[in-house]
């Protein structure tokens, strides 16, 4: 007869041996025949749960993965920044990968080996370096265009990083492009000024994560018109002598500067642009003669003037004496004094004579002239004579006016 042996699969990689026993059921003695069987043990396999780890960060990191195998298994790394743990296992169990932090800006890798008898399994591991710190600088940072017309001009951005570009007023000033990355070029775009005066932008480069900016500094000077200079009043006439002044009203499209013709007339400001009043004033005239000065406006540019007149009067004339006449007390040389009140010049004569024996005029007045208020000395000689003599004294404005006093002195007897 014949028998059927079933042999189960050998899941173990070592080999195995056992006996099969057959026996006589009757008769005696019993019969044995032992029979031998020996089955190989199973190919060693392995596998891994995952075929690659791409770290996202340079940050240090650590993840599980599955090791199935059949038999013991061995795992290594071929970089010392990763470590795989345990390094040594059998069968089926958990394989921790640990990266340490990448300080480099460059990315790097490493491959992690799982092994058995006759074969392995690898994980490829990559982490990216550490980002550096975002640049960004601009040159040049200024464009003072020479004209009110519209115009370009290209500027270089210096970064390590993306970047966008914006303008302060796009309605006259642009950029193109309006992002970008690393080192580039950025083209400015102006348009035409309409307006006579000047205006300023500014183009501001900023980095994507918002921690580094740079500013382009764009001037644009305003159309130029034809200079316009007018005043709302072209002559002034100051009413008296006294110090005044006057407000006048500039009317002018640009810059401009004034200038006085003399030190008695002052205009404030010196300079200004477009619309302004300025101030005119005069010091008081102390001469009799009425005086006439102007103040001269000019545009910046020279092309046009304008001229206030300025015209006061002078002051009115005023001299008095304090007294009319005076009578000596003897025939005896003596001094007095005259007060002389006057809003002028003046100077002084008299009609005294040289006395016999004498060799000056028996009656001096000093000072001669003067100007404004003063004192006259009136000095008289001895009067030889038996006889009373009398003098006038006159005291005379530049414009005639006069005024006088008499001088009577006894004679001996």
């Amino acid at each position: 007869g014949s028998i059927t042996l079933h042999a189960k699969d050998n899941t173990s990689t070592a080999a195995r041996t056992t006996t099969v026993t057959l026996f006589t059921t009757t008769g005696s003695p019993t019969a044995y025949q032992t029979l031998t069987v020996t089955q190989p043990g199973a190919n060693p396999t392995v596998s891994v749960g995952m075929p690659a780890w791409p770290i996202a960060t340079a940050s240090a990191a650590s993840l599980t993965t599955t090791v199935s195998s059949n038999t013991n298994w061995s795992a290594s790394s071929n970089q010392t920044w990763l470590k795989v743990s345990p390094n040594n296992s059998s069968g089926n169990g958990p394989l921790t990968m640990t990266a340490d932090a990448n300080t480099s800006t460059t990315t790097r890798s490493a491959t992690i080996t799982v092994s058995v008898s006759g074969t392995s399994q690898t994980i490829t591991v990559t982490q990216p370096g550490a980002v550096s710190a975002s640049t960004l600088a601009v040159g040049p940072t200024t464009w003072t265009l020479t004209s009110a017309g519209g115009n370009s001009s290209t500027v270089t951005v210096y970064s390590n990083t993306t970047w966008s570009a914006k303008s302060s007023d796009a309605t006259w000033l642009t950029t193109t492009p309006s992002s970008g990355s690393n080192n580039g070029p950025l083209t400015l775009w102006v348009q035409p000024n309409t307006s006579t005066a000047t205006r300023t932008g500014s183009v501001t480069i900023t980095t994507t994560d918002g921690t580094a900016t740079a500013t382009v500094t764009v001037t644009q000077p305003g159309a130029t018109q034809p200079s316009t200079l007018a005043v709302s009043a072209d002559k002034w006439p100051v009413p008296s002598a006294s110090a005044n002044s006057i407000g006048v009203v500039v009317y002018s499209n640009t810059t401009w500067t004034t200038r006085s013709s003399d030190t008695w007339l002052t205009v404030t400001p010196t300079s200004a642009a477009n619309n302004v009043m300025i101030s005119l004033a005069v010091t008081t005239n102390t001469s009799t003669s009425p005086r006439s000065g102007s103040v001269t406006l000019t545009t910046l540019d020279g092309k046009v003037t304008a001229t206030i007149t300025v015209s006061q009067p002078g002051t009115t004339t005023s001299l008095d004496l304090s007294m009319t006449g005076v009578e000596a007390p003897s025939w005896k040389a003596s001094s007095f004094t005259v007060a002389v009140t006057s809003t002028t010049t003046w100077k002084t004569s008299t009609n005294a004579w040289v006395a016999e024996g004498q060799t000056t005029p028996w009656l001096s007045v000093s000072p001669a002239s003067g100007d404004g208020n003063g004192t006259l000395v009136v000095t008289m000689l001895d009067n030889p004579s038996i006889y009373g003599r009398i003098a006038t004294v006159w005291v005379t404005a530049p414009d005639g006016s006069l005024e006088k006093f008499w001088v009577l002195q006894p004679g001996t007897s």
